[in-house]
């Protein structure tokens, strides 16, 4: 009976440490999305809650995280970049992310 108690525990830490690593994530995003100006402490944020969520990201949307992140590290915000962010961001990202939550 402990043991499964046990179990049952790890499972739900696991769940709420990628949940939280998710949050994060979307919170280190939804700074990009709304100013123009980018701190340093921004961007690492960003880069580090990115190589955080990696692991618990389908494959098929790798190369969307990374080019999103490409984009922000780039640093070059211009009409067409932003566009291309939020594109990634509603078309794929916050998609990926919330089916992951719902897995939960």
């Amino acid at each position: 009976m402990k043991r499964l108690e046990i179990e049952q525990e790890n499972i739900r830490n696991n769940i709420l440490h990628k949940r939280d690593l998710l949050e994060n994530y979307l919170t280190a995003t939804a700074a990009f999305s709304y100013e123009e100006q980018h701190t340093p402490e921004q961007i690492k944020e960003l880069l580090n809650s990115y190589y955080l969520i990696l692991p618990y990201i389908p494959g098929k949307y790798h190369t969307y995280f990374s080019e999103y992140s490409e984009l922000i590290v780039d640093g070059v915000m211009d009409e067409s970049n932003f566009k291309r962010a939020r594109y990634l961001i509603g078309n794929y990202i916050i998609p990926c992310i919330k089916t992951e939550i719902e897995k939960m």
